[in-house]
């Protein structure tokens, strides 16, 4: 039997080379005109090679494409879309995946464990990030008509006090994304994977390679880019999880930041404190960090044993369906999905 080219590279060899893609992050993939070959000059191998290796990853759903990672805190707005009305529901509104901020569709699950007895939660939810809070009010008036028979209750989850200048966009002055939105959508929804995925990108706008390759390097440079790289995939299928939800107490700075802060507790939203939440309403939700055989009326007794059950309505099971890992920002609404 014959052996082996000396070119040929292993199995093993293989494997090696694709892990080291795959470490290149979310962050690291070159802005550069040929960016294989300064992968070729980090791993070895030939450009083919090395884009062949890319394409099968992104075939084979390991990753989800090759995407530009804004900055954290770059998504300066988020909203929280609380579903009320005739139920129950199990799948997201049609066209809710179209939104460019849509992250997430929460779906209660039976009746809630805790001190409220009788207590209605919401149906579920919808959680959106956007640049700002303009683009954030659109998308949630468009959620609103894509599901017209439900009650929608908009949250945010900027902190109290928070001054609303502040929930503008923060790319900053200059030539940031904002004054390049076509490119910077055009790169959110995906650079081909092809040896010159940056040129490709720049003919679909008519412009040049050059020209694309110099602004996301400005705006890497500026901080407003954290880089380009291979985006994670989403999940399939629901996640089950576990929020506790409060009464307007929850607002006082003292037990909202003791919520916030406590070990099992991995995000807080509250409701906005001028709605003037009645006291037996719902103003707050905490997602519980807790494992899969929790319950949700032990959850709501460990609350209690730890000093946070001070205006605890109870423990809702909640089925989340993540849309995407990251909103695109620059994404424009589509006018079906805004009702128009």
């Amino acid at each position: 039997m014959a052996s082996p080219s000396p070119t040929t590279p292993s199995p093993s060899a293989c494997a090696g080379l694709r892990r080291a893609l795959l470490h290149e992050g979310r962050s690291g993939f070159p802005i550069e005109p040929s960016p294989f070959q300064a992968l070729v000059r980090r791993h070895g191998g030939s450009p083919r090679e090395l884009l062949l290796h890319c394409q099968a990853l992104q075939a084979e759903g390991a990753v989800a494409g090759l995407r530009p990672r804004w900055r954290p805190g770059l998504a300066s707005a988020a909203v929280r879309l609380l579903a009320h009305g005739p139920g129950p529901l199990a799948q997201p509104p049609a066209g809710l995946r179209a939104l460019p901020g849509a992250m997430a569709w929460a779906v209660v699950e039976g009746p809630p464990a805790g001190p409220a007895a009788g207590w209605q939660p919401p149906l579920g939810w919808v959680d959106l990030a956007a640049i700002d809070a303009a683009a954030a009010q659109q998308q949630a008036e468009a959620v609103q008509c894509l599901a017209p028979a439900l009650a929608w209750a908009a949250w945010s989850s900027a902190p109290a006090g928070t001054d609303a200048a502040a929930t503008g966009c923060r790319c900053g002055r200059g030539e940031g994304p904002c004054q390049a939105r076509a490119l910077a959508a055009a790169c959110e929804r995906g650079l081909p994977m092809l040896a010159h995925p940056y040129r490709a990108v720049g003919r679909g706008l008519g412009i040049s390679e050059r020209e694309v390759v110099q602004a996301l390097r400005r705006w890497r440079t500026s901080g407003q880019l954290a880089g380009v790289g291979f985006a994670e995939p989403v999940p399939d299928g629901p996640v089950l999880e576990w929020h506790a939800a409060y009464t307007s107490a929850a607002l006082e700075p003292a037990l909202r930041d003791a919520i916030a802060g406590h070990a099992s507790v991995g995000r807080l939203v509250t409701a906005p404190v001028s709605a003037g939440a009645a006291p037996a309403g719902l103003a707050a939700l905490a997602q519980l960090v807790a494992p899969g055989s929790a319950t949700p009326t032990r959850l709501a007794e460990q609350l209690a044993q730890a000093g946070l059950g001070r205006g605890l309505l109870g423990v809702m099971q909640v089925r989340c369906t993540r849309l995407r890992q990251e909103p695109m920002l620059f994404a424009p609404v589509e006018p079906a999905a805004a009702g128009a």
